[in-house]
């Protein structure tokens, strides 16, 4: 119990700044998987990013466009075969 070593507030500070990612890197990151990996870009961009909705929605509206187009293409194929 000799061997208590106190660790100043400033240290545990500093500690704490370093482990988090700054928001230019987050950004960097999040821009980077859009363009690589669209969906996982798309979940980080909600998850980290403070952007406004506006471009938020702009974003993701490829996505919607692409899910609505697949939707109505396989009604207009069932109703066509049935």
């Amino acid at each position: 119990m000799a061997n208590k070593k106190t660790i100043s507030k400033k240290e545990i500070e500093v500690k704490e700044e370093s482990t988090y990612l700054r928001y230019d890197v987050k950004t960097m990151i999040t821009v980077f998987l859009l363009v690589t990996v669209y969906p996982v870009g798309l979940v980080m961009m909600f998850v980290w990013m403070k952007w406004p909705n506006w471009l938020k929605a702009l974003i993701l509206l490829p996505a919607i466009l692409a899910i609505l187009w697949t939707v109505l293409f396989f009604v207009f194929v069932v109703n066509m075969v049935g």
